[in-house]
């Protein structure tokens, strides 16, 4: 609920539904911040997170039903592991503004086949790694980074300039 005993709820705490079995949940506009590990290890499908709202570390590490996420508009910053070991995870939405990936935060996300990063500046390790199915990644030429350890194991991989990087379909590494 947006509000519990006349009190306004602005965000959930570290942990709030951690290994809980709901498969869905429906957030107030409210929202303004999700606790470190909110969704850890629940059983979670779908999610539309508020604009506005800023996410902590982990906030959905894995959560192996998890196939679909609406990020805020205009979130720059993916913090770390976010959706590593979301093993189904298909679709990533809103990710056109974000700037930074924190370490692993799509590590073994074996499901995801696409994402758009076209504003991409910065990233760490292992943020594509261990992801099999991913074909497509766009992302600036310019951006920065651990690139090559990021994408290690993206053997669907077509094809991606980024960084002074070519990689080249099937070899998940660079050329």
């Amino acid at each position: 609920p947006a509000e519990i005993n006349g009190e306004t709820v602005y965000g959930l705490q570290d942990g709030a539904f951690s290994n809980k079995s709901f498969t869905e949940i429906i957030l107030p506009g409210t929202i303004k911040y999700l606790g470190t590990g909110a969704f850890r290890n629940s059983a979670i499908e779908k999610i539309d997170i508020p604009d506005g709202a800023k996410l902590g570390v982990a906030v959905f590490r894995d959560c192996g039903q998890l196939k679909s996420v609406k990020l805020p508009s205009g979130i720059e910053y993916l913090p770390e592991a976010l959706f590593r070991g979301c093993s189904n995870l298909k679709n990533v939405l809103n990710t056109e503004n974000v700037t930074e990936l924190g370490e692993a935060v799509f590590l073994s996300c074996t499901s995801i086949v696409t994402i758009n990063l076209p504003s991409l500046k910065k990233m760490t390790e292992g943020g594509f790694r261990n992801c099999p199915s991913l074909k497509k990644v766009n992302i600036p030429e310019t951006a920065e980074g651990l690139i090559v350890t990021s994408l290690e194991d993206s053997k669907m991989l077509e094809k991606l300039i980024a960084g002074g990087f070519v990689f080249e379909k099937g070899t998940g590494k660079p050329v």
